[in-house]
């Protein structure tokens, strides 16, 4: 079993509110295999626990890990290809991105994030071409990358149901183009045989 003390000047274990906190002056926090068992302060424990290794040298401030509460990918959008612009040329250019190892990317974040002190995140996952198995098997590699890497994860999957290009219904929309414009959209057949746009 491996174990140390984590040694701080001051050990901030929760909030109060917004503008107070729990503080333990030369606090510091028993770990075995990676889980928290004891807190006090560091004088009591390492009374009670002599032959544990310390890590610290007592002029830190230690605090709880921090939560990411809206996270997406671990590669930047530029980095994958698709340039900053507005947000809906953005999103079609996102189309076009390069598609990554998706283990890798999401370890890379992770590694990040655990680097900033984030140990919490809410991955909110916004694309994940072909068809339902493999964005099944998408979801379980992100999900397995937080788990080997030991953050905890709560995950989402986008799912939309309409992919709109305007912020109107579609007949207000069609009824502001001109002939011209109109001609330049492809056309479907309908029902009934005649065309109407895509």
């Amino acid at each position: 079993m491996s174990a140390s003390l984590i040694r701080s000047r001051a050990m901030v274990t929760h909030a109060i509110d917004r503008h107070r906190w729990n503080e333990v002056t030369d606090g510091a926090v028993l770990q075995e295999d990676g889980t928290i068992v004891e807190l006090g302060t560091y004088q009591e424990l390492s009374r009670k626990h002599p032959n544990v290794a310390v890590v610290g040298s007592g002029n830190e401030v230690m605090l709880p890990g921090f939560v990411n509460g809206h996270h997406h990918i671990g590669l930047t959008p530029v980095q994958l290809g698709s340039p900053d612009m507005p947000l809906e040329l953005w999103f079609v250019t996102r189309l076009v991105m390069r598609n990554v190892n998706l283990y890798l990317d999401t370890l890379y974040s992770a590694f990040e994030m655990i680097a900033s002190g984030v140990t919490t995140v809410q991955h909110l996952h916004g694309r994940l071409p072909g068809k339902l198995d493999q964005v099944d098997r998408g979801c379980d590699e992100a999900i397995r990358a937080y788990q080997d890497v030991g953050m905890r994860v709560s995950y989402s999957y986008a799912l939309r149901d309409q992919n709109r290009p305007v912020y109107q219904r579609d007949e207000d929309f069609v009824a502001t183009r001109t002939r011209s414009s109109m001609a330049a959209i492809p056309r479907k057949p309908s029902r009934g045989g005649v065309s109407s746009p895509s």
